[in-house]
């Protein structure tokens, strides 16, 4: 059973926290002094926990970042590292070594910017090491995760995770994640092949870490699907769709980054022949004569879960970790992923409201100018991004946010299936 759809650095597992979490309460994100981002374009990807940490810089409170890309935000950094994605690491292990922590063997040199942000941390009363979603995509995400957790333990701050979706500290808990060799890890599934596959209201083109290879592996597989959304790609490659509720068509819980347990009921009657997930799941695990599958609803699954989870506790303090050498090389061209606001799953995709937005990707290849230049391309011509044996057309749009020598191409819009993973090396040129 595996949740982390966009992860792809499994190198690290035997030091994955008991429960990755924020690591404070939404309460203490006001109060914090100092506040580092790694890979978190926070306004966007949490706008409410940014609203929190907005507070604290009205408070006096300073908030840094290490990222690909300069993306905006509502409140002055008072520090920045913006460099390209294989570069962040080497950002990171310097902030570690002006704090005197392990670089896990990365030689770097503490530089003026690297000390500055090292001293703001160290200085604050309360402050925050906090590893976004972009992070957690990162093909270095081990590194990240290990260098982070040194810092914050070298600076005396806290660390914390921002999950991808609502309920991601709940997947932890519930054990939707391999566990001590107890099953494969996405990327474990990727290399070795599964006969069949189970897949929980996943578009494997827009909601993996590798799309093409998640799609070469399903193409094998035994799939069934239980979707709230039909889509070509599940519609051509799928053995078995079984329809489900959206979510404000079912009764449920979830469990918040700081540890809540939120309940709901369904605002509407699921349409047609849909039913709610669990229900649904329920009766696959009857037919298969599965033991202890006779909830009548979902509060008896909500009361099993709690009391197979008991108290609930959250640590994000790492294992052993066996931490490895960088696997993203410095190369001439790289690509930036993410996953764009109203991309991050099928139900926003399919909002045409929400696609209308200024917050909506608008379908372009971002470069600096300098790297425009350097191709001798011109915003608004159309471009040709080669990753591997994929290749994408699409107009060039010139951004001084991305650093030089990179393209910001997310993953999760139209298009992104044709790549891999969010953040490879790639060549670009004029069409």
């Amino acid at each position: 059973i595996e949740h982390r759809l966009r992860q792809s650095d499994f190198r690290d597992d035997a030091g994955d926290p008991a429960t990755p979490w924020l690591g404070q309460s939404f309460n203490d994100l006001e109060n914090n002094q100092a506040v580092l981002l790694v890979g978190s374009w926070l306004r966007k990807d949490q706008p409410m926990l940014n609203h929190r940490v907005r507070k604290s810089v009205l408070a006096g409170g300073q908030v840094m970042a290490v990222n690909p890309v300069d993306y905006d935000f509502n409140y002055e950094l008072s520090h920045k590292l913006i460099s390209a994605p294989a570069e962040m690491v080497a950002q990171l292990a310097g902030i570690a070594a002006a704090l005197g922590a392990d670089t896990a063997g990365i030689g770097v040199k503490a530089e003026a910017e690297h000390q500055l942000i090292a001293d703001t941390l160290k200085a604050a009363e309360q402050g925050l090491v906090l590893l976004g979603s972009i992070a957690q995509m990162h093909p270095d995400y081990s590194l990240l995760r290990f260098l982070a957790n040194n810092i914050s333990q070298a600076a005396g701050v806290d660390l914390g995770f921002v999950g991808e979706g609502a309920n991601s500290v709940g997947a932890w808990l519930t054990g939707s994640v391999p566990r001590q060799g107890n099953g494969l890890s996405l990327g474990g599934m990727l290399e070795q092949g599964l006969d069949a596959c189970l897949l929980l209201n996943v578009e494997p083109e827009f909601d993996s870490a590798n799309p093409i290879a998640m799609a070469d592996m399903l193409k094998v597989a035994k799939v069934i699907a239980l979707t709230t959304h039909l889509s070509p790609w599940l519609e051509e490659t799928a053995d078995l769709l079984l329809p489900i509720a959206a979510t404000a068509e079912t009764s449920g819980s979830f469990v918040n980054l700081q540890g809540d347990v939120q309940s709901f009921n369904g605002a509407a009657r699921p349409v047609g022949e849909a039913r709610p997930a669990w229900k649904v799941l329920r009766v696959l695990g009857n037919l298969t004569d599965q033991k202890d599958f006779d909830y009548e609803s979902s509060t008896d699954v909500h009361d099993e879960a709690m009391q197979s989870i008991g108290e609930i506790k959250l640590d994000n303090r790492l294992g052993d970790s066996q931490i490895q050498t960088t696997s993203f090389e410095t190369a001439d061209m790289q690509r930036i992923g993410g996953v764009p606001l109203y991309n991050v799953d099928m139900l926003v995709r399919r909002s045409r409201a929400l696609q209308h937005t200024p917050d909506a990707w608008k379908a372009g290849l971002h470069v600096h100018a300098d790297t425009a230049g350097q191709l001798g391309l011109t915003d608004g011509e159309s471009a040709v991004l080669r990753q591997g044996e994929g290749e994408l057309t699409l107009p060039l749009v010139v951004d001084s946010r991305v650093p030089p020598t990179c393209v910001w191409m997310p993953m999760g819009v139209p298009g992104s299936e044709l790549l891999g993973e969010g953040f490879a090396t790639v060549s670009l040129e004029k069409a």
